[in-house]
C-alpha cells in the first residue's frame, strides 16, 4: 500500500467522500509534462499481479477546456503516437485540500473523442497499459541471448537495454541467482521473456510500480507481508466499514498442494529438483504428514485435502537453492485460492496487488477476522468511484 497521512482512513470512513481524480500527460518515458492536470471524471484502472501487463486503463474519460488537446494530429498532446498519461487519484478534504496517489503511468494506446456543440464540451475517453506493454511491442529484432554468468538483475536490465536502451528508470534487487543461458528469437516478446526469465530463475516478479519505475523482487510468503490494519474504519464488520458487498468462494479445482519444479537443460549439468509443499496445517490444502521428510510423499488420510500435484519444467535455475525458490514462488502465488474473495469497497486509491488486508462478513461465512492477500484491483473513475478487489485467504 503506498504511504498514506492520518487523515485518509478517517475520511474513507466517514461515509462522504469526495474523490480528486486527475491525469497529467507526458511526451514520452520520463519525458516533460505537456498538459494537464485535465480532470478524470470516468473509467477503469486495473492492477493485477497475475498478469504480465499489470496496470492497463481504459475509457479513462477527462474533457478538453479549450479544444486544442483533442488529437487530430501528432501535434496534439493526446495524439496516440509514444505520449503517457498519469493518472493521479485520492480525495478533497473538508478544508478543500487535497492528497493524491498515482494509479499507474500508461502508454496512450487509444483515443475517442465525442464533440458537442458549444466550445469546450469535446469528451475524450484513452485507454493505455503500463511500461511493459511498451517493452512487448518492441519485438526482439535480432536473435538474443543471456550470457549466462550475470546475476538475474544485472541479466534482465540488459535485455530490456537492447530492445529499448536508455529509456526506462529500474528499482532491481541485487540477487546472487545466475540464470542458466536463454536464448530467445527474432520476434520473441521481450517483457515476457523477462518476466518469464525472472520467475524461473529463482522465483522473482517484474513489473512496473505506480510511477512507471521496473520492480525486480523476489515473491514472499504472504505471511510475511504486514497485515494492513486501519485506525478507524476498514474491511472489518462494524462502525466505518468500506465494504459495501464481499463474495466468498471455496473451490478446490486447481489449488497444488504439492509443486514440483524439474530444472534440466543444455546449461545445468545434472538435473535439479525442487519441491513446495503445504506443510501448514491451518491451511485448507494442507498437505498432511510427510512419510519421509519434505519432498515425500504424504501420510495416505493424514489430511482431508486431495493431493493434487503441480510440475513445471525449466531450463533457468543453475542451483538447487534456485529451483527450491521456483518452487516456492509458485507454491505460495497459489496458496490460499481455494478461500478467495470478491471486494466491493469504497475508493481507496493507496491499495496497490499484494496488500494483506483483514476481513469478516459474518452473511458470507468470512468469520473472522481473517487475513487476505490481493491479487487484483480495478478501481472505478466514474460517480460510483468504487474499488473491486480480489483475493486469497492468508490466515
Amino acid at each position: 500500500m503506498q504511504p498514506v497521512s492520518s487523515r485518509w482512513w478517517k475520511e474513507l470512513a466517514s461515509g462522504v467522500v469526495i474523490p480528486y481524480r486527475y491525469g497529467l500527460i507526458f511526451d514520452g518515458v520520463g519525458g516533460s509534462q505537456i498538459a494537464g492536470p485535465l480532470f478524470v471524471t470516468d473509467g477503469y484502472v486495473t492492477m493485477d499481479q497475475t498478469n504480465i501487463i499489470r496496470r492497463t486503463c481504459s475509457r479513462v474519460k477527462m474533457t478538453d477546456p479549450t479544444g486544442t488537446l483533442t488529437p487530430s494530429d501528432p501535434s496534439q498532446p493526446l495524439f496516440p503516437d509514444g505520449t503517457e498519461l498519469q493518472i493521479m487519484h485520492g480525495l478533497l478534504y473538508p478544508d478543500l485540500t487535497t492528497e493524491v496517489k498515482s494509479l499507474g503511468v500508461f502508454l496512450i494506446e487509444e483515443t475517442d473523442s465525442d464533440a458537442g456543440v458549444s466550445p469546450g464540451s469535446t469528451e475524450i475517453w484513452i485507454s493505455g497499459s503500463d511500461h511493459g506493454a511498451r517493452i512487448a511491442r518492441a519485438k526482439f529484432t535480432q536473435p538474443y541471448a543471456t550470457d549466462g554468468i550475470s546475476t538475474l538483475d544485472v541479466a534482465i536490465k540488459a535485455l530490456i537495454e537492447s530492445v529499448l536502451p536508455g529509456m526506462f528508470t529500474y528499482n532491481f534487487i541485487p540477487t546472487t541467482v545466475v540464470p542458466a543461458i536463454a536464448t530467445f528469437n527474432v520476434g520473441d516478446d521481450p517483457w515476457a521473456s523477462a518476466c518469464k526469465l525472472a520467475a524461473d530463475s529463482g522465483g522473482y516478479e517484474l513489473f512496473p510500480d505506480g510511477f512507471g519505475t521496473l520492480v525486480l523482487r523476489p515473491i514472499v510468503d504472504p505471511l510475511t507481508l504486514p497485515v494492513i490494519n486501519p485506525p478507524v474504519g476498514g474491511y472489518v464488520e462494524g462502525p466505518g466499514c468500506q465494504v459495501t458487498e464481499l463474495r466468498h468462494t471455496l473451490a478446490n479445482g486447481s489449488v497444488p498442494n504439492w509443486v514440483i519444479v524439474i530444472s534440466q537443460g543444455s546449461g545445468i549439468a545434472v538435473p535439479l529438483r525442487g519441491d513446495w509443499q503445504d506443510t501448514d496445517p491451518r491451511s485448507y490444502t494442507y498437505i498432511g504428514t510427510l512419510t519421509a521428510g519434505p519432498g515425500s510423499p504424504p501420510v495416505p488420510g493424514s489430511a482431508p485435502y486431495p493431493l493434487t500435484v503441480q510440475k513445471i519444467d525449466t531450463a533457468l535455475a543453475t542451483t538447487q537453492g534456485a529451483v527450491n525458490a521456483v518452487a516456492n514462488a509458485i507454491g505460495l502465488a497459489g496458496k490460499g485460492s481455494f478461500d478467495g474473495v470478491v471486494m466491493w469497497a469504497v475508493g481507496n486509491a493507496a491499495l496497490e496487488p499484494n496488500d494483506v488486508l483483514t476481513l469478516t462478513r459474518q452473511s458470507a461465512g468470512v468469520v473472522g477476522p481473517r487475513a487476505y492477500v490481493f491479487d487484483s484491483w480495478v478501481f472505478q473513475l466514474g460517480i460510483a468511484q468504487m474499488t473491486k478487489g480480489t483475493a486469497r485467504r492468508v490466515s
